[in-house]
């Protein structure tokens, strides 16, 4: 079983990018007992590079899951995202300095599309081991949305097998990267084990 692990670099008022700093731990030292493979890519905080890069290794790797990372500085707790919108709407511009105010990220595509991953369950498998864990309904409207809803529209109009989950991280210091790669371990066992139900 493979996967493609993707995080982005720092952006706007955040120096350090918790998600970017996890995909580099698990590169230097992948987790055992969960995936037999793992790809890894890097994504910059800039609207369409960031999707371009994303489907780029998605079709490169054939990964059976893609599990994005991502920071979402205003909440204390890690977040399974459930839905993805396709719609790019930020007062934050990205790192290329483009702000974007409504857009459709696919125009005439769905609305939104939702993770087939059982987020609940997981969140169940989860809190238990001393992550602070929640399901959120949504992605926002940023980049970490973006690539989120670029990722589950290439794997519905293409027919791949992969599925996409996208994380949101709490904003912690470099102190608290073990812990969020010893959430990282733990989700990749459980989503390993989880049957792909909606």
């Amino acid at each position: 079983m493979k996967a493609l692990i993707t995080g982005f670099d720092p952006f706007g008022p955040h120096a350090f990018n918790p998600s970017g700093a996890l995909l580099a731990a698990l590169r230097a030292d992948p987790p055992s007992g969960c995936f037999d493979v793992f790809a890894f890519q890097p994504l910059p905080t800039v609207f369409d590079a960031s999707r371009a890069l994303l489907i780029a290794a998605m079709e490169r790797e054939s990964p059976d899951v893609t599990i994005m990372f991502g920071l979402a500085a205003a909440t204390p707790n890690i977040r399974l995202e459930r839905i993805a919108l396709n719609l790019d709407a930020a007062e934050l511009p990205d790192n290329s300095g483009r702000r974007r105010d409504g857009e459709a990220i696919i125009p005439g595509a769905l609305l939104a599309r939702r993770t087939t991953f059982p987020v609940t369950a997981l969140r169940d498998t989860l809190a238990p081991q001393g992550f602070d864990v929640v399901v959120s309904n949504h992605a926002g409207a940023y980049v970490c949305n973006h690539v989120y809803y670029a990722a589950l529209h290439h794997i519905a109009t293409t027919g791949s097998p992969c599925q996409a989950l996208f994380v949101h991280l709490p904003e912690v210091t470099p102190d608290g990267i073990p812990h969020l790669t010893r959430f990282a371990a733990a989700l990749f066992r459980a989503l390993r084990r989880q049957a792909p139900v909606a």
